[in-house]
């Protein structure tokens, strides 16, 4: 193998465990972190807006759980607080992660 290669992989390996040190560790089933999950919703269901003190649901992990807009951002971004779980898995998400609230969303 090259010096040149031997390099290369070495900065690949590198960059690779950073990135895993910099992701917060999480239970499964607590909501807060942001999730590598594709999208969870449709186009369309993007385009609604929400304002604060709007009841929603939020996907973390596949699931969608319980949640209250605080705050509203240009883009939109989406503060939000997931109800019944403490201030420090408050959250900015985007549409593609937000919709109006269902029956069949989770809470704490």
């Amino acid at each position: 193998m090259s010096r040149l290669s031997r390099t290369g992989s070495l900065l690949l390996l590198l960059g690779a465990v950073l990135l895993a040190c910099k992701q917060k560790p999480t239970d499964e089933g607590e909501p807060g972190a942001a999730s590598a999950a594709p999208p969870a919703t449709t186009p369309a269901a993007a385009a609604v807006v929400f304002n604060p003190g709007d009841q929603v649901d939020v996907e973390w992990k596949g699931d969608w759980w319980k949640a209250v807009v605080t705050q509203v951002s240009p883009g939109p971004q989406y503060e939000i607080h997931y109800v019944g779980w403490s201030e420090s898995w408050d959250e900015v998400v985007g549409p593609r992660r937000i919709r109006p609230r269902t029956t069949g969303s989770r809470t704490k």
